[in-house]
Formats: structure tokens, C-alpha cells, sequence
């Protein structure tokens, strides 16, 4: 009885097994190595968001008789709104589009660009809700960022859309959370090792140095 228990026991880790070898000894292992390595390089594109509060309803609560005046017009309310762009990885681009989008309602004062240099530029038109801009030419480890400042009489922090073909926005937050856990890449670098056979050691040697230059 005992006997027939362990050998139940036993069974399931067996079928698992089994399954694990069967499926990694297989093309799956092969396929993913040859889609890691040949896949696209993708320019990444990080942001960052400050506000500004010049003039606020609270403000002028503490702040006896202050008036902020734009013309002979009275602003109860100006924020202003910096955004950051800049590239930190990835091959050659020659120019992105993104928007700066605000919440439905707010009034915009005025907006500014600042280039990182003259030779790369940036502008931007209006749009219902804020701002569509390009930039370009886009590089890696640019000295200064790409800068957008908008005044507006809403404090809520802009959003930053960016969609574009091997482009990639990400926040700096995320960008930098992401480099905190590469697990992914050692378990692909595992499954091409195993699809490589006697000479996995020099494939997961490769990927491990491709992923040792990512952040």
C-alpha cells in the first residue's frame, strides 16, 4: 500500500518532468534564442515631469493681496509645466512625434521649447487638450534633454504620449525600475543554452553580454 502511495506521490513530478525536457528539447528553446538575437533594437525615449505652482488659489489665501496679472487680466491660478526628453539607448532616429496631452478645460498661458543643441530641434503646434510636437535627430547619451514648458492655470501633471515604431517612452521611473530585474534575459539565455546543446556556454555567454549593456 505504502508502495503504491509513493509511486502516486512520485508520479505527477515525473509527468512534469518528463513534459519540461520533452518541451525545452524541442524547437521552442531554438525559437526563442533566434527571436532574441535578431530582434529589433528599439530607441528608447524617457521623460520626466515637474510642476510649478507660480500662483495659487492656496497662495493667495497666506499671501495677502497677491495678484498675478497677465495684460490688464487677473490669473488666480498659473502652474507651470516642464517636460523632460531624452534618449538613453538604442540606434539612431531621425525624428519622433509625441504629444502632451492635459486634462479637458485647462487654459494654456503660453508654451516654450528649449533644443538640447543646435543641431537637434524640437516644436510644437497646439492641439485640442495640448500639444503635438516632434523632435529629431534622436541619439543616445544626449548631454541635454529635449524640453517642453507649458503654463497652464490647472496644477495636474501633463501626460506624454509617444507611439512610433521601434520607439519606446517610457518614464524615468520605469526605465530605471526596469534595469532593477533582467530576470527574463537569463531565462531565455538558459532555454538558448539548453537548445545549443555542447556549445550553450558560448550562447548565454553572448546574450549575458548583450544584457550586461542594457540598464
Amino acid at each position: 500500500m505504502a508502495d503504491k502511495e509513493a509511486k502516486q506521490t512520485r508520479s505527477p513530478a515525473a509527468t512534469i518532468l518528463t513534459a519540461v525536457v520533452a518541451f525545452l528539447s524541442g524547437g521552442f528553446a531554438g525559437a526563442v534564442f533566434t527571436w532574441y538575437v535578431n530582434r529589433p533594437d528599439v530607441t528608447v525615449v524617457t521623460y520626466n515631469v515637474s510642476t510649478t505652482a507660480l500662483g495659487s488659489s492656496e497662495a493667495a489665501s497666506v499671501v495677502p493681496n497677491l495678484k498675478i496679472q497677465l495684460g490688464s487680466e487677473n490669473i488666480t491660478s498659473l502652474y507651470t509645466h516642464t517636460i523632460d526628453l531624452i534618449v538613453p539607448k538604442g540606434p539612431f532616429v531621425d525624428q519622433a512625434d509625441f504629444a502632451v496631452t492635459l486634462p479637458a478645460g485647462t487654459h494654456i498661458y503660453g508654451t516654450r521649447t528649449v533644443s538640447p543643441n543646435s543641431v537637434q530641434g524640437i516644436t510644437c503646434t497646439p492641439i485640442t487638450d495640448g500639444l503635438k510636437c516632434r523632435i529629431g535627430p534622436l541619439s543616445a547619451n544626449m548631454a541635454k534633454p529635449f524640453r517642453v514648458i507649458v503654463a497652464s492655470d490647472r496644477g495636474e501633471q501633463p501626460g506624454v504620449e509617444l507611439t512610433a515604431k521601434n520607439l519606446e517612452l517610457l518614464s524615468n521611473r520605469e526605465y530605471l525600475d526596469r534595469g532593477k530585474s533582467p530576470w527574463w534575459n537569463w531565462l531565455i539565455a538558459l532555454l538558448a543554452g539548453l537548445a545549443a546543446g555542447e556549445g550553450g556556454w558560448r550562447i548565454v555567454h553572448k546574450i549575458s553580454d548583450r544584457t550586461s549593456r542594457q540598464p
